[in-house]
C-alpha cells in the first residue's frame, strides 16, 4: 500500500490537508489548537462552610480561582461566558463536626433552577467524621449562564471543612470545597 506524494500541501489534500491549525514541515504533522477554544475553569474555597440553619439551601462559596478561561467564579456563581458543553465536576469534604450522624444533599442549579437528577444524599457517621462527595455532570449552557452548588442538611453540626497542611508526613491542605469546568463542545 502506497500513500500520495506528497503528504500534503496547502492546494492538495494529498493524504491531509494542511490548514491554518495543522502544518506538515520535512514529514512531520504539527497541530494547533483554535485559539478561544479551550474554555475551563477550576475554582476552591479552603474556609469552612456551615449550616447556619437546618434544613435550608447553602449556597456553596467558590472564591479562589486556580486557572480560568471564559469561566469565572464570583463568590457563589460560576458563571460560563461561552455557549458550549461542559463537564462540571464539584467535590466538597463534608463533616459533623459533633453529635449523632445525618445526611447531606448537594445538588446543582442552573440560572436558580435545579439541574435534574443532580441531587446526591450522602450519610456522614457521628461527630468528628469527614467524607470526601464529589459528581460530574455533562450539561449544556449558553453564554452568560450561572451555575451554583447547593447544600442542605437537618443537621446544625454539618459543613463543609477545609483542613490546613499537616506533618508527618507533610502533606497539602484539603479544600472545603472544588469546582472544575471543562469544554466538551462549543456550541
Amino acid at each position: 500500500m502506497g500513500y500520495k506524494e506528497p503528504l500534503a500541501s496547502t492546494t492538495d489534500y494529498g493524504v491531509m490537508r494542511v490548514g491554518a491549525n495543522l502544518t506538515v514541515v520535512d514529514g512531520i504533522v504539527s497541530a494547533t489548537s483554535i485559539p478561544g477554544d479551550s474554555y475551563y475553569g477550576k475554582f476552591s474555597s479552603s474556609t469552612n462552610q456551615t449550616n447556619p440553619v437546618v434544613d435550608t439551601a447553602n449556597l456553596t462559596s467558590f472564591p479562589n480561582t486556580e486557572l480560568s478561561n471564559e469561566i469565572t467564579a464570583g463568590g457563589t456563581d460560576i458563571t460560563f461566558n461561552k455557549s458550549g458543553v461542559y463537564t462540571i465536576t464539584y467535590e466538597v469534604q463534608a463533616e459533623i463536626t459533633t453529635g449523632a450522624g445525618g445526611d447531606i444533599d448537594i445538588w446543582v442549579e442552573v440560572d436558580g433552577v435545579n439541574l435534574l437528577d443532580s441531587n446526591s444524599i450522602t450519610t456522614i457517621a457521628g461527630g468528628g467524621n469527614r467524607t470526601i462527595i464529589n459528581r460530574s455532570f455533562l450539561v449544556q449552557l449558553t453564554a452568560g449562564q450561572v451555575v451554583r452548588v447547593v447544600w442542605s442538611s437537618p443537621i446544625a453540626n454539618m459543613r463543609l471543612t477545609a483542613v490546613g497542611t499537616q506533618a508527618g508526613p507533610t502533606r497539602p491542605a484539603t479544600n472545603s470545597a472544588n469546582f472544575l469546568a471543562t469544554l466538551v463542545k462549543a456550541l
